[in-house]
C-alpha cells in the first residue's frame, strides 16, 4: 500500500487584509489626533475668553479708582479752600482750574477749562441748596460716564457729596441716603450718562 504525503500548504500573507489593518489603524490614529486638536482650541478659546473679560473688568476698576479719587479731591480741596469762608458764589470752572480744586491732569493745557477721561468737559457753577443761603454750594458736572461705571463710581464718592443726580433724577437726595435702586436704574438710562455732584458743608 502506498502512502500519500500531502504536501505541505505554503500560507502566504494576506495582502488585503494587511493594508485593511494598517489604513483603520492611521484612521483611528488620525480620529484620535482630531479629538485632540479639537479639545485644545476648545480650552484655548476657553483661556482666551476670560482672558479678555478679566482684562476688560481689570480696565473698568482702574477707571472707576481713577474717577473717585478725581472726584473725592475735588470735593475735598472745594470745602476746605471755599466752604470755610463760603465763597462757593465766586467759583466758576476757571477759578477751579486755577485754583487746582480740579486735579492739574484733568486741565486743558494751560486753558482755563478741564476735561474728565470720559471726553466731557467739567463745568462747576454755584449751587444752591435751600439750607444755608444763597450759592451754599458748588455742582460739578461729570459727564459721559460709562454705564457700567456709573453705579460704582456714585456709591464709593456718595459721603463726599451732598447730593447726586444721574441723568437728571436724584439718587441721593440733598443730605439723604443714597437711593441704590434709582442709582441703578438711572445709570442704565443710556451707554454714557452725565452725573451732577452738589458739594458743600452740610
Amino acid at each position: 500500500m502506498k502512502c500519500v504525503t500531502m504536501s505541505k500548504v505554503s500560507k502566504k500573507p494576506n495582502i488585503y487584509l494587511d493594508q485593511r489593518g494598517q489604513a483603520m489603524k492611521r484612521t483611528k490614529e488620525k480620529g484620535f489626533v482630531s479629538v485632540e486638536m479639537g479639545l485644545t482650541m476648545l480650552v484655548g478659546g476657553i483661556l482666551i475668553v476670560a482672558a479678555i473679560l478679566f482684562f476688560t473688568d481689570n480696565l473698568r476698576k482702574t477707571s472707576v479708582s481713577a474717577n473717585v479719587q478725581q472726584l473725592q479731591m475735588i470735593a475735598g480741596t472745594a470745602k476746605s479752600t471755599y466752604g470755610a469762608r463760603n465763597e462757593y458764589g465766586s467759583v466758576t470752572t476757571a477759578v477751579a482750574v486755577r485754583g487746582h480744586v480740579i486735579p492739574a491732569d484733568l486741565r486743558d493745557g494751560t486753558n482755563p477749562t478741564a476735561t474728565n477721561q470720559f471726553g466731557a468737559s467739567i463745568s462747576v457753577t454755584p449751587a444752591t441748596t435751600g439750607t444755608g443761603g444763597a450759592n451754599d454750594a458748588l455742582s460739578v458736572a461729570w459727564g459721559n460716564v460709562p454705564a457700567a461705571q456709573c453705579p460704582d463710581i456714585v456709591t464709593s464718592v456718595a459721603s463726599s457729596m451732598r447730593r447726586i443726580a444721574v441723568a437728571g433724577t436724584d439718587v441721593k437726595p440733598l443730605d439723604s441716603a443714597l437711593n441704590i435702586a434709582t442709582l441703578t436704574s438711572q445709570c442704565e438710562t443710556s451707554d454714557n450718562v452725565a452725573i451732577t455732584f452738589i458739594i458743600g458743608r452740610s
